[in-house]
C-alpha cells in the first residue's frame, strides 16, 4: 500500500459502523470485538501499526463516549504511543480514512449520543430539583426530632408492603419489637426509614416466630429540665439568690417554667407536657 500523507478535512472521527455494533451506554468499560476480524480482506491489508491504531482508536472511542479529535498528536499520547513512533500516526490515519474504517465529521456527537447527553442532564436536574424540594419540605414541617426523623423504636403506623400486603400498627409494631429486641444487628442497621422498612416488612416478618410474645415494655424514663434561655438559672434549675441571713448567697430552685423530656433511643427527647 502507497504511504499516504495525512491531511486534516474534520475536526473528528468516527468508527466505521460504532453505532451498529457496539453498546448505546455510557458507563460500559469494555467494547465489542469480533473474533475473525483478521479474515476481513480490508482490515489484513493493513499493517501492524494501522491494525493496532485503528484498535486502539476503537478503545479510546469507547472511552470518550464520543468522535475522536483528528489531530495526530493528541491520539498518539491519548493511546501513549512512544516519542519516537509519533512520525507514523498520521500516515496512518490517512490510510484508516482511505480504506474507510475512520469517517471524517464536523460534528463531536451524533444525534442519539447528544439525545443521551441532553437525557442524562435533564435527568440529573430533575434529581437535583427533587432533592432540594425535599430537604424544603422537610425543613418547614421539622417541628421535634420524633416527628422529623424515622424512628423505628416508636413507629406505630399502617404499612403496605411491596407485595401489597397491609401490616396494620400493631403487627409493624411486633415484628419490630422482635428484631430490635434481638441479639443479631443485621436488621437494625438497614431499617432507617419508612420506604426501607416497607421494602423489607415482608422478609422480616417471616424471621418473626409465631409463638413470639412481645416482652413487656418498660416505663420511659423521664425527667425535668428548665428552659436553658432563663436569665436567672440558665437552664440548671436553680438561681442564686442573696442569704436571709445577710452573709453570701445561696441556691433554690428557680421559678421559670419546666418542660418534660424522655429518653428515647439513649436520646432525651422534649415532650410538649410540662412539668414541675
Amino acid at each position: 500500500m502507497a504511504k499516504l500523507k495525512y491531511e486534516k478535512t474534520s475536526a473528528y472521527l468516527e468508527i466505521k459502523n460504532w453505532d451498529r455494533f457496539q453498546m448505546k451506554r455510557d458507563d460500559m468499560p469494555w467494547i465489542k470485538d469480533y473474533v475473525d476480524k483478521e479474515a476481513d480482506p480490508d482490515y489484513g491489508s493493513l499493517t501492524m501499526l494501522q491494525r493496532y491504531l485503528f484498535d486502539g482508536l476503537c478503545r479510546l472511542r469507547g472511552r470518550l463516549q464520543k468522535r475522536i479529535c483528528n489531530d495526530p498528536e493528541y491520539i498518539a499520547r491519548a493511546l501513549c504511543v512512544k516519542g519516537v513512533e509519533h512520525k507514523y500516526v498520521g500516515c496512518a490515519i490517512a490510510v484508516l480514512i482511505m480504506c474507510g474504517f475512520l469517517i471524517p465529521s464536523n460534528e463531536q456527537l451524533d444525534f442519539a449520543e447528544q439525545s443521551r447527553v441532553e437525557e442524562k442532564r435533564a435527568e440529573e436536574s430533575r434529581e437535583r430539583l427533587a432533592a432540594a424540594s425535599a430537604l424544603e419540605t422537610k425543613a418547614k414541617t421539622k417541628t421535634s426530632p420524633i416527628e422529623c426523623e424515622f424512628n423505628p423504636f416508636t413507629y406505630e403506623s399502617e404499612i403496605v408492603s411491596k407485595s401489597g400486603r397491609v401490616f396494620n400498627p400493631v403487627e409493624v409494631k411486633r415484628i419490630l419489637q422482635f428484631h430490635l429486641s434481638s441479639g443479631d444487628p443485621f436488621w437494625k442497621s438497614r431499617i432507617h426509614s419508612v420506604g426501607n422498612l416497607r421494602s423489607n416488612i415482608d422478609t422480616m416478618d417471616g424471621q418473626v416466630p409465631s409463638d413470639w410474645i412481645p416482652p413487656v415494655p418498660q416505663p420511659l424514663k423521664t425527667r425535668c429540665v428548665a428552659a436553658p434561655t432563663c436569665p436567672l438559672c440558665r437552664g440548671t434549675g436553680t438561681k442564686r439568690v442573696p442569704n436571709p441571713s445577710g452573709e453570701g448567697f445561696i441556691s433554690v430552685p428557680c421559678d421559670c417554667p419546666k418542660r418534660e423530656e424522655v429518653l428515647i433511643n439513649h436520646v432525651w427527647v422534649e415532650r410538649t407536657k410540662e412539668c414541675t
